[in-house]
Parts: C-alpha cells; sequence; structure tokens
C-alpha cells in the first residue's frame, strides 16, 4: 500500500468523530444505570455526594428524548436515573438489602414481562 492510498480523516469529519464518540460514552454509561450493583459501587465510592456528579446525571435526561431513546437497550436505566433523582434513594442504595430488593424487582419485571405493582416497587422514603 503506498501513502497515496492511505485513508485519512478530513478535518471536517473529526467533530463528527468526537460527537460520536461522546455519543456512545454517554450511551454506556447511562445503560450501566440499570445495573443495581453498580449503582451500589458508586454510591459506596461517595459519587452521590457530588453535587457536579448529580448534575451529571441530570443532563443524562436527554436520553428520554424520541431521538435517542431508541437506542437504550436497558430501559431501566431511566427508571433508576429517577430514583437517583431522590436524595433519600441515593442514600438508601449504600445498604445492600436496598440493592438486592432492587435487583430482585428487575428480574421480576424482565422474567414477567411487565412492570411491578407499586407494592413490589422500591421507592425511595
Amino acid at each position: 500500500m503506498n501513502t497515496s492510498e492511505v485513508k485519512t480523516e478530513e478535518p471536517q469529519d473529526i467533530p463528527r468523530l468526537e460527537n460520536r464518540k461522546k455519543f456512545e460514552i454517554e450511551l454506556e454509561f447511562v445503560q450501566s444505570l440499570a445495573h443495581p450493583f453498580y449503582l451500589h459501587a458508586l454510591a459506596q465510592q461517595g459519587y452521590f455526594e457530588k453535587p457536579e456528579f448529580i448534575n451529571y446525571l441530570k443532563y443524562l435526561n436527554y436520553w428520554r428524548e424520541r431521538e435517542y431513546v431508541k437506542f437504550i437497550t436497558y430501559p431501566h436505566c431511566l427508571h433508576n436515573l429517577d430514583l437517583l433523582m431522590e436524595p433519600s434513594f441515593r442514600e438508601a442504595i449504600k445498604h445492600q438489602d436496598v440493592i438486592q430488593a432492587l435487583h430482585r424487582q428487575q428480574y421480576s419485571v424482565w422474567l414477567d414481562n411487565k412492570p411491578p405493582s407499586d407494592a413490589e416497587t422500591v421507592q425511595p422514603k
């Protein structure tokens, strides 16, 4: 292969590639919020006590918009994103029993392919 055949990125492609990378990183992160044990790890490490992290979570709500939501594979991430807006929930998920209940609830929804009743739902106190 000679150097004239090497494909280089055009300068106008760079912003598009950067946007794609940002899109993929944010999609991966927002979907990771579907995992109760990941939420527990974030809580244990103090992320939910940082105002800048809470602001980032608020920013991620754009994934609910029609043009973005179609890329979501794990819709529980959006439910958990709602729960994370509540300080009481952010505090509660530091506890293993709450995480276990959230995990059981999520598993039940996947198993039955229907949303849980209000009585079965983990709610912030």
